[in-house]
Formats: structure tokens, sequence, C-alpha cells
């Protein structure tokens, strides 16, 4: 698909103005387990509770255990998303059917911590760090696999998920992926569409970076987010997020006050 270049502004921290171009930023996600007290001691809040897997020995009972238990290095809660009571956290190096670094995802429930289901694709594979970027919004779950080989090395791939009960729903992959450009490194959802980032897309030159736009529903693509400025090295991309008509998307390479001093491309 053409990548466009809608409307847009960039900023850049310092600027006086508003320079045109584009950009979005990545929507997180939620983990981590444990009752604990809520309040504030001398304004700074405590959490209702802390969501996490606890170590347990092989064959013991808990309700938090899963096959293969997380484990340390599993890095859970490296992204984080909730919406409508529903948590979503990815550990994008859990061991997954006993394969290495390939990632999951789980659900949790938002007000009390228990864990609803854990998201694993069929065709999951070693190092695809499925669960390094999540978000979830309208009853859809969508989760990065930054370094799934579908279109050649570590071209990258998103799924999305039924909220509700976990079911498998699609994959999604960048019209014209390639190898290395890490597509689904950052995600993030708003009423009924999908930002993905792909920073290490060669459109602009070598890692310069650049963004999709998913309809959810269809599962089509709508266009290609790319900055009009893109340059080598920029990582457009690596973050992501959008609300209603506006997108953001972070360049934190991009160098126009200095060496990787970083920039915001705003999309409307």
């Amino acid at each position: 698909m053409p990548s466009s270049t809608p409307a847009n502004s960039r900023c850049a921290a310092g600027e006086g103005g508003m320079k045109r171009d584009s950009s979005s930023l990545s929507p997180a996600i939620v983990t981590i387990r444990k009752a604990s007290h809520h309040g504030t001691t001398a304004g700074i809040a405590t959490p209702l509770f802390k969501v996490t897997f606890m170590p347990v020995t092989l064959g013991s009972p808990s309700p938090w255990r899963e096959e293969p238990a997380v484990r340390p290095w599993d890095a859970l809660g490296w992204s984080v998303a909730v919406d409508n009571g529903i948590a979503v956290v990815g550990a994008r190096s859990h061991a997954s059917n006993g394969i290495n670094n390939s990632g999951a995802a789980y659900l949790f429930n938002a007000a009390n911590g228990a864990q609803l289901f854990k998201l694993v694709p069929s065709d999951i594979a070693q190092s695809d760090l499925f669960g390094h970027a999540v978000a979830i919004d309208g009853g859809i779950v969508a989760v990065g696999s930054r370094r799934d080989d579908d279109l050649g090395n570590d071209s990258g791939s998103v799924y999305l998920f039924n909220a509700s009960n976990g079911v498998f729903i699609d994959k999604l992959r960048a019209s014209d992926g390639a190898a290395e450009e890490r597509f689904g490194s950052a995600v993030a959802m708003h009423n009924g569409r999908l930002v993905v980032g792909a920073h290490l897309d060669d459109e602009s030159g070598p890692t310069s970076g650049s963004a999709y736009l998913f309809d959810v529903a269809t599962r089509t693509e709508i266009t290609k987010l790319v900055p009009s400025d893109g340059f080598d090295g920029d990582e457009f991309g690596w973050f992501v997020d959008l609300n209603d008509d506006v997108i953001v998307i972070g360049a934190y390479l991009d160098d126009d006050l200095g060496n990787d001093s970083g920039s915001v491309y705003v999309f409307h």
C-alpha cells in the first residue's frame, strides 16, 4: 500500500513552532498480583493490589500456576494495557509451549487481579517476543510479536483476540512487510482503529521507521504513515498512540535539535 502523510504536525521539545509531519505513540499493557492496601501517603497513591506469578514447586497446587509456569526472565509486565475492567499484560520472554523467548500475554480482572486467560498463538516460535506490545479496546486485544518471521526474519506481526473469551481472531502483517522491520513493536487501538509501529522499516532510509493504520473490524490496512522528513536511524514508530482522529508517533532518534534529540509526529 502506498505510504500516506496526512495533515499532521511534528513536535520537538523546545521547538518554537509546529513543523509538518507525522507520528503515533504506543498504548500500554497491565500486569502484576498480590493483595495490598490502597490509599495515599503524603500525596503518593498506593496500589489496590499487585498481580504477579509467585514461584511454585512443580506439582504443587496454585491458582496462579500455568504450564509452563512463569519463571525468571519471562519479563511479565513488559507491556500493559487496560480497558473496561480487563488488564492485558505481556510477558514477551516467556517460554510458551517450552519454546524459548516465544512470549505470552495474560488477561486479568482489573478489579481483583484474577487471571482470566493466557494468550498464546498456535504458530508461536522461538524468539518471536509475542507480548512485546499490547493494547485493548472495545473487547478486542492486540498483541505485537515484533520478531515473528512470516515475511522474513524479524518482520513482525500483530495478533487480535476476543477479550471476553481469549479466542484468536486474526493475524495482521504489513502489506509491504519485509525482514528486520519489527512490525508490532508498538500498538494502540481506539474506536475501531489500530496503529502498529514498525520502527526499523527502511521506507525513508535504513531504520527510519514507519507505522500502519488498520480497521479492526475488517482487519484491513487503511494507510501507511511515514514522515515527510524521515531519515536514516530515526526509528519512527517505536512508540504510538491514538485517540479519536488523532494519531501520535514517536521518533526518539530524530536529530532536529541535535543527535538523537527526538521528536513526535501528530496525524489527523
